[in-house]
């Protein structure tokens, strides 16, 4: 039997933590982007909810845009009958949110 490790089984370990290291680094900066993107989401939910709140209760008609801080935008474009409010998120030119309105007749301005 030997009395102590190898140069070999030395190298081989510290390789090993020095790799188990680098995935967990790599985990957590994928994590926190992660995070941020869903805090952009769920600002981004919050001000198309308000907007459309907003446009209902003035039965707004016509067409427009808001921006967030972050850069995340929404349009919309509204007629007497119905129209349409859309959210995208910052840099996209894709659609995340899109919500289809139709004014009630029942509601009362």
């Amino acid at each position: 039997m030997k009395a102590g490790s190898s140069l070999v089984e030395v190298v081989v370990a510290l390789l090993l933590v020095s790799v188990s290291s680098l995935a967990a680094v790599g985990l957590l900066h994928e994590t926190a982007r992660t995070v941020r993107g869903a805090e952009s989401r769920e600002r981004l939910l919050w001000l198309t909810a308000d907007l459309v709140d907003s446009l209902a209760a003035a039965r707004v008609t016509g067409e427009g845009e808001r921006s967030a801080p972050d850069g995340s935008r929404v349009r919309w474009r509204l007629s007497d009958a119905a129209g349409w409010v859309e959210s995208l998120l910052p840099g996209d030119t894709a659609v995340w949110i899109a919500v289809p309105v139709m004014w009630s007749p029942e509601v009362v301005r």
